[in-house]
């Protein structure tokens, strides 16, 4: 039976993972046609459905056969929540069978960075190391008070989950990155002693269950603005990469973000 709707493929299935898949499975316009993930998972060769216990035939495939999978399934587009490293072997492939994808994955090395980012000129790639809309937002407000607020002293506080493994976040990362480029300021990674002048210090917080939380503090000797967002379920995650696959399907190669997206 003919179908309109735009056929996806998610790579990684952890809890994000799981997620994102549950809410393509209700868009009407959104076809999961396949789940990639690590040789090593325990569900590969499984269904969909079976590991989730919802209505699905689709198959979970083993990451290093992601050619075959690509021939078998004709995906549109790719949802990466993997692992940097697989993200990094993969995008090769992808972009050399011409499929656009949204790139959820925090944790790269400069080097992985710049490779993933050559691809630009093949394929259409959204590098979003958070793909919620309320952070992204967050990040707009940030700019704004930068610019016009220039003598403040800026702190950025990141909490997450303890099994994270990549400290700074990216999000903390970008949004540090961002307010850099405003204010030709210097990016430290983590408060070391006195605050030097002119320089943003990221604080990294790694506890419990927590999914994710980032505070942007602006401080005079007077007076404080602080901006937080805070996800309470990663479906919004999730929500943030439903918007993106409809937005980047039959985009032109190119490397976008969700400001983009989101139009902000």
């Amino acid at each position: 039976m003919p179908t309109n709707k735009i056929r996806v493929a998610m790579i990684g299935f952890g809890r994000t993972g799981k997620k994102i898949v549950r809410q393509i499975m209700k868009d009407d316009s959104l076809e999961l046609v396949a789940v990639i993930r690590s040789k090593h998972g325990r569900d590969i060769g499984n269904t969909v459905g079976s590991v989730l216990h919802i209505k699905s035939d689709t198959h979970i495939w083993p990451e290093n056969n992601l050619d075959d999978v690509i021939k078998k399934t004709k995906p549109k587009i790719f949802i990466d929540f993997s692992s940097h490293s697989a993200t990094y072997n993969h995008i090769k492939i992808i972009a050399k069978n011409k499929i656009n994808i949204i790139i959820g994955t925090t944790g790269f090395s400069d080097k992985e960075l710049k490779k993933i980012k050559s691809y630009k000129k093949k394929i259409a790639i959204i590098l979003a190391p958070n793909i919620t809309e309320g952070v992204n937002i967050l990040i707009e407000l940030a700019r704004r008070v930068s610019k016009v607020w220039p003598d403040c002293d800026i702190d950025i506080l990141e909490t997450h989950f303890k099994k994270k493994k990549d400290v700074p976040s990216g999000t903390a990362l970008k949004i540090a990155k961002l307010l850099n480029n405003d204010r030709k300021m210097l990016a430290g990674k983590r408060a070391n002693g006195l605050k030097k002048p002119k320089e943003i210090t990221i604080h990294s917080i790694r506890a419990g269950g927590i999914i994710g939380k980032h505070e942007v503090l602006f401080a005079t000797q007077n007076q404080i603005i602080t901006i937080v967002h805070e996800s309470s379920s990663r479906l919004a995650f999730a929500e943030g990469a439903i918007k993106a696959a409809k937005w980047i399907y039959l985009k032109k190669p190119g490397l976008y973000s969700m400001k983009r997206v989101l139009n902000l």
